[in-house]
């Protein structure tokens, strides 16, 4: 089967988030299927695309978007890998210091015709190379702009028109919502502005199209998919997701399990397994020296590697630090965000010296040895399409403390109600309070070293590959297609 990828992000060349890793996992597990597979990308400066990596086509690629010019240059990937890459260079709109924003003047003003011509020129590049694939998945609002042309306006790309869509929402809080002012850059008549397209309260709203117009939906966790039906985690399109409950489906994410293994990963001091601990708690020691933490290293450690926003419930934790410290147990958080929890993390440093600390900034070397160096990951999310921090922490025996919703309710089964097969600790209510009180278990729980490894082992004996969520993706592509 020929399959074609669009997304924003995808790792190592452009990395946000956890977009870039589910994107890249997937797409090299259906190649490992036996898939003939190709992901397009933006040209971003992060992308090595002066090196000789990359080789640029002879021929540019020209359009209009609002009686503007538009021209992009794409390069492909020269190594041989288990699938393709096509990077979709336009400078003006992606040779930009940042991704999504930038670091000293925030987002971009002009997001919207950035992602516009993105999906644009992706189509561009496929039909000028007749790449013409069975399915075109689409990942998030960012590659979401690419069914205007395929689905409304009809005709302009008529090779591709019959081809399958499958749109993922990585995260429903994300939309793609713009004025309507930008109408005239999606190259479509006035009459497809209106509420079963892309009209979404006197604005454009690219996600709600895509949703209305693909063959399949899916999410990132089957708790996620039926939790964004409802208007507490719906964002305001749960009634349109609820009318498309046929062709809505939750496919939880993988992780890589060459990239995230224990037993032989470059960033670790020390290797370990299922069938050995001994290097986790060399990890822990290296990692209590390498942060200045003062803590014995019998005590309780907790970790959290995230974006510091209110959704991943940032203040949650800074609520429960002077009782985690009272208790005797340290805790690093990794992350950059928004201004007030950056300072919030600041000011519990500067209380607890020694047994807090900030990381502030995103390191992957540094996101591997928290994960294997702590005892108890942290995840008091509000809400949480899949999670991937908790699948990596079960692969590397740091016990989940999680709340029970989205992604984490499908991953992680709780020790209390479950004692033959649990796996973490999780919690109901986005509260302070609930946190508090499923950590004192936990760290009744550590206590006991026999009881605690019991745990870690079963998380560590967890199948969260991405070969298994390739096969239910190809399941779903099989079946579009017969369609």
């Amino acid at each position: 089967m020929r399959i074609v990828h669009i997304a924003a992000e995808a790792f190592p060349w452009a990395k946000v988030g956890g977009l870039a890793d589910a994107v890249t996992g997937l797409v090299r597990a259906l190649a490992a299927e036996g898939h003939e597979v190709l992901l397009l990308i933006p040209g971003y400066r992060s992308v090595p695309l002066a090196s000789d990596r990359f080789e640029r086509w002879p021929e540019a690629l020209y359009d209009r978007l609002a009686f503007q010019p538009l021209r992009a240059f794409v390069w492909s990937l020269r190594q041989e890998g288990p699938f393709r890459l096509w990077v979709i260079d336009i400078p003006e709109y992606f040779d930009r210091s940042g991704i999504y924003a930038d670091p000293q003047r925030g987002e971009y003003w002009d997001d919207m015709v950035r992602y516009v011509a993105l999906g644009r020129m992706a189509l561009r590049a496929l039909e000028a190379r007749r790449w013409v694939p069975d399915v075109l998945h689409l990942h998030d609002w960012h590659a979401a702009p690419a069914v205007a042309w395929l689905r409304y306006g009809t005709g302009v790309f008529p090779t591709l028109e019959a081809v399958p869509i499958v749109l993922t929402v990585h995260n429903l809080a994300y939309q793609g919502i713009f004025s309507r002012d930008l109408w005239p850059w999606l190259n479509l008549p006035d009459r497809f502005f209106h509420p079963e397209a892309f009209e979404f309260y006197g604005r454009i709203n690219l996600l709600k199209a895509a949703l209305l117009a693909a063959d399949a939906v899916t999410t990132v966790s089957p708790s996620y998919a039926e939790e964004i039906q409802t208007p507490e985690y719906g964002h305001g399109l749960d009634g349109v997701l609820r009318r498309l409950r046929g062709k809505l489906v939750g496919i939880l994410n993988g992780i890589d399990t060459d990239v995230w293994d224990p037993a032989r990963d470059p960033y670790l001091p020390a290797s370990y397994d299922a069938r050995d601990l001994t290097g986790k708690r060399l990890c822990k020691a290296h990692l209590l020296q390498a942060l200045g933490l003062t803590i014995p290293v019998e005590a309780p450690l907790c970790g959290m590697i995230s974006r510091l926003t209110y959704q991943k419930g940032i203040d949650i934790l800074l609520g429960a630090v002077p009782w985690i410290v009272e208790q005797g147990a340290g805790l690093v958080v990794q992350g950059t965000g928004e201004a007030v929890y950056a300072e919030g993390l600041r000011q519990a440093v500067r209380s607890f010296p020694g047994r807090v600390v900030h990381v502030d900034r995103y390191d992957e070397a540094m996101a591997h040895q928290i994960e294997a160096g702590a005892d108890i990951y942290l995840m008091p999310s509000r809400f949480e399409p899949c999670g991937l921090n908790q699948m990596y922490s079960l692969r590397y025996g740091t016990v989940p403390v999680v709340r029970a919703v989205g992604g984490l309710r499908d991953t992680v089964l709780d020790v209390r109600t479950h004692p033959e097969e649990g796996t973490g600790f999780c919690f109901e209510p986005p509260t302070t309070e609930a946190l508090v009180a499923t950590l004192r278990d936990a760290f009744d729980f550590y206590k006991s070293p026999d009881l605690w490894h019991t745990f870690m082992r079963r998380g560590m004996a967890q199948d969260f590959s991405w070969r298994r969520a390739a096969r239910h993706y190809i399941d779903l592509y099989e079946r579009i297609v017969r369609r």
